[in-house]
């Protein structure tokens, strides 16, 4: 009782002053989110939140589906707890493109659907079972290992530009993501800056003590520029190139993204293609502005 009304206690007073004055009133988080579901496409955060789903579970989706359809009747309390955790999870793709995190809290009843199906199954045609299992083994292996090479020639390229002498230091780097382990682990020397699209700019703006980078004055700086368009490498990232179709000017980062941010600020921009590393390319940009 007494540890029940001490926490209950703390938690009352911080939301307390919090709401008066805090970063986090109830004003302030309200205007946040009005903004933000103002600036927001939906059909950005639908297919955001499809192919999160299908990068996360794949084969599972199919044993999903037949749960649902085949026993809605039967089970219908762990088919409503399936729904409503989709649709509670269904926010979180509008403020950020996590795929895979936002997810975790639904995996035990995605275990629970998958697992009632299988057992189902191995009941009544074990072959099936058995050739069901194999193939999940078999995609989940070629997904990591895939994953793991891509990853791999990804950080044997970053360590290639911090060797490069012929890269100035504090030389600028344009790249989707990553930035933090590229400045502080693989390239120390090299400054990597986040690319965002239009559509994301206008949503980060939004962020609370968040400076976006001024892409327009660090072309224009005289520091050297580079970019890496990471493209099409993982095999997830043909499921999301066929989602980017839907989510054009809409904040997905396909092949081109980069290129195409830093033609609208500098329409005679030149790319000289440096390196490559499978489907990984770096240029070296020139602004003739």
């Amino acid at each position: 009782i007494a540890g029940f009304l001490l926490v209950f206690g703390a938690v009352s007073l911080f939301t307390y002053k919090e709401t008066l004055q805090g970063e986090w009133s109830y004003d302030l988080v309200f205007q946040y989110y009005k903004k933000t579901i103002s600036l927001t496409n939906f059909t950005r955060v639908f297919s955001i939140y499809i192919y999160g789903f299908f990068r996360a579970f794949h084969i599972a989706i199919l044993l999903l589906m037949i749960f649902i359809i085949r026993y809605r009747k039967t089970e219908k309390r762990l088919v409503l707890l399936l729904l409503v955790g989709f649709l509670l999870h269904l926010p979180a793709a509008i403020p950020e493109n996590r795929y895979g995190a936002y997810q975790m809290t639904l995996y035990p009843l995605i275990a629970m659907c998958s697992g009632f199906v299988l057992h189902q199954i191995l009941i009544k045609k074990k072959v099936y079972f058995t050739l069901f299992i194999a193939l999940y083994i078999a995609t989940n292996t070629f997904v990591v290992l895939q994953e793991r090479a891509y990853h791999k020639n990804l950080s044997e390229l970053y360590k290639s530009l911090q060797n490069d002498l012929s890269i100035q230091d504090s030389s600028y780097v344009f790249m989707y993501k990553a930035t933090k382990p590229f400045n502080e682990k693989y390239a120390p020397r090299l400054k990597g800056i986040s690319v965002y699209s239009n559509y994301l700019e206008n949503l980060a703006d939004n962020l609370q003590n968040y400076e976006l980078p001024d892409y327009k004055s660090l072309l224009n700086s005289g520091a050297p520029v580079y970019l890496i368009e990471s493209g099409v490498s993982m095999p997830d990232d043909l499921i999301k190139s066929l989602f980017s179709k839907y989510t054009d000017k809409q904040g997905a980062k396909s092949k081109g993204t980069g290129i195409k941010k830093i033609k609208e600020i500098c329409a005679s921009a030149s790319f000289d293609q440096m390196l490559e590393f499978d489907s990984i390319v770096v240029y070296k940009v020139r602004c003739n502005s």
